[in-house]
């Protein structure tokens, strides 16, 4: 039996400490690899939380012109009730200026009185006192037109002055109804303008939503494919450490053999 030079030991000695370092440094790999993949987490988690910020934001942006979209249909149905109901004034009070304008035409026609003519004999044999009481009736008949064309031209002078209110009111409906209809027509625009807003933001969503979605799906993939390597290589490493020490055991037990074999031999 050779007796177990000094350089074996050595050779065992350095061997153990190559594989530890071997050891140590895979060790070390694994552990940067574990932080690198710890910040991937969260860089991928704060991009989620970026992402849904802008999607409640978006959100928060079409809530927001919805409600100004209700007001507007609100504002512009109010407009078109008032309009309705000015346009059914104007033709209360035109009706009602045409009734006066025709009063006023048939009061303002001459009344044709026909008094029966009295022949010739009975004028001539008519008594003074007829003749009297003749003339009396006929200063009566000359003052009774005059009083009622006075009184005619009283109820025409008051029913011009109501047909001019009447005409001033009407203007100024008229006036109401231009400005109702220029609301009703900037409500209008309005709406549309909110409408077409609302169209945009909800299509930029849509598209934010869709990148986000993809991105996050490319980052979970790239991830899982990451964590999959990584899983892989630790259950590698773990193979390694459990053959390594393996090894090492027996590298001890045959330098432990062949210390004792070393030491039992007899000396030549």
């Amino acid at each position: 039996m050779t007796r177990c030079q000094h350089t074996d030991w050595e050779l065992c000695e350095s061997l153990r400490l190559q594989e530890l370092k071997e050891a140590r440094d895979r060790a070390a790999q694994m552990e940067t690899t574990m932080r690198w993949w710890s910040e991937c987490t969260a860089s991928w988690r704060e991009k989620w939380a970026t992402v849904r910020d802008e999607r409640n934001r978006a959100r928060e942006e079409g809530q927001a012109l919805r409600e100004a979209l209700e007001n507007a249909n609100a504002s512009t149905e109010q407009v078109l009730t008032e309009q309705r109901r000015s346009e059914a004034v104007i033709q209360r009070l035109k009706t009602a200026l045409h009734r006066r304008d025709t009063s006023n035409i048939a009061a303002n026609l001459p009344e044709i009185v026909v008094e029966p003519l009295e022949s010739m004999d009975a004028q001539v044999e008519a008594v003074p006192s007829r003749q009297q009481k003749f003339v009396q009736t006929e200063e009566t008949y000359v003052a009774d037109p005059l009083t009622t064309q006075h009184q005619r031209n009283i109820v025409h002078f008051l029913g011009r002055e109501k047909c001019l209110s009447l005409e001033s009111r009407v203007a100024s409906l008229e006036s109401e109804l231009s400005d109702a209809r220029l609301k009703c027509s900037e409500a209008e625009e309005g709406k549309s303008l909110v409408i077409e807003q609302i169209e945009e933001l909800k299509r930029c969503n849509e598209e934010n939503i869709q990148n986000a979605n993809c991105r996050q799906e490319q980052e979970i993939e790239r991830v899982s494919h990451e964590v999959g390597e990584l899983r892989d290589e630790n259950e590698s490493l773990k193979e390694e450490n459990v053959n390594l020490h393996k090894e090492i055991e027996s590298l001890r037990r045959m330098l432990q053999i062949s210390i004792m074999g070393s030491d039992s031999a007899p000396e030549i």
